[in-house]
């Protein structure tokens, strides 16, 4: 269900690791580099939550702009996404989604529909195996790329009908352009490309 949109090019970024809770680990460095990189780390889970639990927002989206908050933002970002088909409540990930974002625009256009038929989707929790990120404007631009698997799921409508499913698993390679404007975090462009489950 995951939908492909415009991909941006970026340098190869080092993973950062990512305990259950969806929150990056950090590994201090000893010398600062003039260039933003991010702390090479051995990638962690992150599990799929049940069906129509909310994401917790990460207490580094409201601290100094990082490469760790660029992680934690786009972990919270991938949860917002089967949140809102499962409840139909797209305020979070509409405030989360840049205005330019293709992506971000179809999933609130899938949720309205959904919402104007009366459906709502069971399961398509997503599940991240690897979270990397790497600084491209100082503070403002940054890029995400993350492993992640989406378990099948249907949509389903008032009588408990079911009008569209996917029965299989599907996995990604998932790309993100992230925005920070100095006090607000924003999907800018996401991209994705089946991977290896």
């Amino acid at each position: 269900m995951l939908v492909a949109t415009v991909c941006a090019c970026t340098p190869d970024p080092a993973p950062i690791e990512l305990d259950p809770s969806g929150s990056p680990s950090t590994t201090p460095t000893s010398t600062p580099s003039p260039t933003p990189t991010p702390t090479p780390t051995v990638p962690g889970e992150v599990l799929a939550l049940p069906d129509g639990a909310k994401p917790e927002r990460p207490a580094l989206l409201d601290g100094e702009p990082s490469v760790e908050a660029a992680v934690a933002f786009a972990t919270y970002f991938v949860g917002l996404f089967p949140y809102s088909l499962q409840t139909n409540d797209s305020t979070d990930f509409a405030s989360a989604s840049h205005p330019d974002c293709v992506f971000c625009t179809s999933v609130k256009n899938d949720v309205a529909g959904q919402t104007e038929r009366s459906e709502h989707t069971v399961g398509g929790g997503i599940s991240i195996s690897a979270a990397t990120a790497t600084e491209i404007d100082l503070g403002r631009h940054f890029a995400a790329y993350l492993t992640i698997h989406e378990a099948p799921s249907h949509v389903e409508n008032e009588f408990g009908t079911v009008t569209d499913r996917d029965d299989e698993p599907n996995s990604y390679a998932v790309e993100m352009a992230i925005f920070y404007d100095g006090s607000t975090w924003s999907m800018r462009e996401v991209s994705s490309d089946e991977a290896t489950p």
